[in-house]
């Protein structure tokens, strides 16, 4: 019979000292963490050196294409006064010069934007990255080497 009370007084301790600590891993603190909405103004595509574009409603901006034929490529941070936040679906793709990209202020990369790109081997991504798209990097040797 005391080790069943031993037992049950070992619970009942553990408990209160586990429950403060539990409590805390459940926040009443709503998060004011959001993802953004945007939405495309047209689907005009304007062109800023080798990089045609298109805007969104809060100004902002998504590469919808690369015509350049450098080996290093720096995304620019703005185009026209637009935050460049995004790379649209296949921008890069099939691209044979392509061995290094920056990207700096880019949150979301489309689906098979670096597809197929064998020489791609350095790729500097943005700290506000939050969204890669299916088969982003497939095929390139920078993804092989960073799975």
């Amino acid at each position: 019979m005391n080790k069943i009370k031993f037992r049950i007084v070992c619970l009942a301790l553990a408990a209160l000292v586990l429950l403060p600590v539990l409590g805390g891993c459940a926040s009443s603190k709503k998060s004011n963490f959001s993802l953004p909405t945007r939405t495309l103004v047209s689907e005009e595509v304007k062109y800023f050196g080798s990089f045609g574009y298109q805007v969104y409603d809060d100004g902002s901006v998504m590469v919808v294409e690369y015509t350049g034929n450098e080996t290093r490529v720096t995304v620019p941070e703005s185009i026209e006064g637009g935050k460049v936040v995004a790379l649209g679906n296949e921008v890069f793709a099939d691209n044979t010069t392509l061995q290094s990209v920056k990207m700096t202020s880019v949150e979301v990369i489309g689906h098979y934007a670096f597809y197929n790109c064998p020489a791609l081997s350095e790729v500097t991504l943005s700290k506000k990255l939050w969204s890669v798209g299916v088969s982003a990097f497939e095929t390139t040797p920078w993804l092989a080497t960073h799975t």
